[in-house]
């Protein structure tokens, strides 16, 4: 990749770049791609590191996500539907956003399923559903 290529990545690209989860091809265009598996272990690793393992049973895990959740919805909490987010709302949103995603790794870690299966079944459930 060229430096004239890097230099056109925000902050968050060039640590997605540097973490694998964008691919740059030739033409220079971008895909994001993740191995959502070694992300999974670092968050695990990270968990294990702090002692937390034995307090992420599954109910407070669907607390926690229930509670970030509910940080994603305080953003917008006085908002019109057109309102647009300040960039400080935005870094706030995507903060909160990836604090909700964790936890909910982490309930796909305790029930032992890969996140990436569960949305893909989901995926294909809904490709096939009648919507009202």
């Amino acid at each position: 990749m060229t430096d004239s290529l890097k230099a056109t990545f925000s902050g968050e690209e060039k640590a997605a770049f540097l973490y694998g989860i964008i691919k740059v091809s030739e033409n220079g265009k971008r895909q994001f791609i993740m191995d959502h598996q070694k992300l999974m272990q670092e968050l695990i690793d990270f968990r294990n590191s702090r002692g937390w393992d034995e307090s992420h049973s599954l109910p407070n895990l669907a607390k926690s996500v229930n509670i970030e959740a509910a940080e994603i919805l305080e953003i917008f909490q006085w908002k019109k539907t057109g309102d647009e987010l300040s960039e400080d709302e935005k870094t706030h949103l995507k903060g909160e956003i990836a604090d909700t995603l964790i936890y909910l790794f982490y309930m796909c870690d305790r029930l032992n399923v890969d996140p990436m299966d569960v949305m893909k079944a989901k995926l294909e459930y809904n490709k096939g559903r009648e919507w009202d």
